[in-house]
């Protein structure tokens, strides 16, 4: 079922009727999902721009579940966090449970992410306006400085937007980021 809807999103073919079965069964079988599934079955309703309440919280429930238990927070990897982070934030769904359990197993593995991650991470918070995990704020900004090079035109916008969003100056960042462009 995520790999049908992802491949749905990525042609991006809505069929309202079959996005809402979609949508039951996911909610429905979330517990058997991996985290990538959850990823991509959040990640493919969002670029659809396809919001359906009950699987938005599933998800979230599945996923803070996960990432609050050590013996599987690993399953969610880098791309998975910032995969779900931007569909909640393309949808405009604040959750404050998910927001957390997102910034804390962000913080284990910015050092992992690619510079989209890194991008999408803080354009999801500043998206939802999540000024309060500044310890994951300043960890994506000094990931971001030290990575300067590799991001590409549209990543450094949206970092730099993201900081200004938020207000939070990072002088090390935007110093950076002028340097690229």
């Amino acid at each position: 079922m995520s790999n049908t809807v992802w491949a749905w999103a990525t042609l991006r073919y809505r069929d309202g009727p079959v996005l809402a079965a979609m949508a039951g069964a996911a909610v429905r079988g979330a517990s058997d999902f991996k985290a990538q599934e959850l990823a991509n079955t959040v990640w493919a309703f969002a670029k659809l721009q396809y919001q359906d309440e009950p699987l938005m919280a599933r998800i979230s429930e599945e996923a803070v579940s996960r990432l609050s238990d050590l013996s599987r927070a690993e399953e969610f990897d880098s791309m998975c966090i910032a995969s779900i982070t931007w569909a909640f934030a393309t949808l405009g769904c604040w959750d404050e449970q998910l927001l957390g359990a997102i910034a804390t197993a962000a913080c284990d593995r910015i050092g992992k992410c690619k510079t989209q991650e890194l991008s999408n991470l803080v354009w999801a918070f500043a998206t939802l306006v999540v000024r309060h995990h500044t310890p994951v704020l300043d960890l994506i900004a000094g990931a971001a400085v030290g990575r300067i090079s590799e991001f590409e035109l549209q990543h450094l916008t949206n970092t730099a937007w993201a900081f200004a969003r938020l207000a939070v100056l990072n002088e090390r960042l935007m110093t950076a980021i002028s340097g690229c462009v």
